[in-house]
């Protein structure tokens, strides 16, 4: 429902005053959480139809949406967000993955096993020691638990 205007001496009924207040809570550019999953939910289209847009990058029109004061949605699948330390939006960051690598110093290769080698001599020059170490690099998630929902954004009073 869209915002009535009531006049001095207009009768209003509950549920129009009552969709004001509605659409009062509901800003443009108002990013919302929900989880579409769940049984009894919101569903997608309901939240469309209210104006709401899901936030994957693309603009309200492709998603059913028309007349939408906001074209374009953030893309924000597959992302954490953070609050902007400058009060501007849309700045990215940050990496699903990271490489740890290592370095030779003071270390020979071993051709045949492709281990590091070092030889240390004990303090009293007694023993020779040889010290491997296989060389390993690999690429780890750095994702910590979470949970999958949807940010949808207010693009139009409806």
């Amino acid at each position: 429902m869209a915002w009535t205007t009531f006049s001095a001496g207009t009768v209003a009924k509950a549920d129009e005053v009552n969709s004001n207040f509605s659409n009062a809570k509901e800003e443009l550019g108002e990013i919302k959480q929900f989880a579409l999953s769940i049984t009894g939910a919101v569903t997608k289209s309901s939240l469309q139809a209210r104006g709401w847009a899901i936030c994957d990058g693309t603009t309200p029109a492709t998603q059913g949406i028309t007349d939408s004061t906001i074209t374009t949605t953030p893309d924000l699948r597959e992302q954490f967000l953070r609050h902007s330390a400058d009060e501007t939006t849309g700045g990215t960051g940050g990496s699903s993955t990271h490489t740890h690598t290592t370095s030779n110093t003071g270390w020979t290769n071993d051709n045949t096993t492709n281990d590091r080698i070092a030889y240390a001599t004990s303090a009293t020059g007694n023993a020779t020691y040889r010290i491997t170490e296989a060389l390993t690099t690999s690429s780890v998630g750095t994702l910590p638990p979470y949970y999958d929902i949807c940010y949808f954004i207010k693009v139009k009073i409806v």
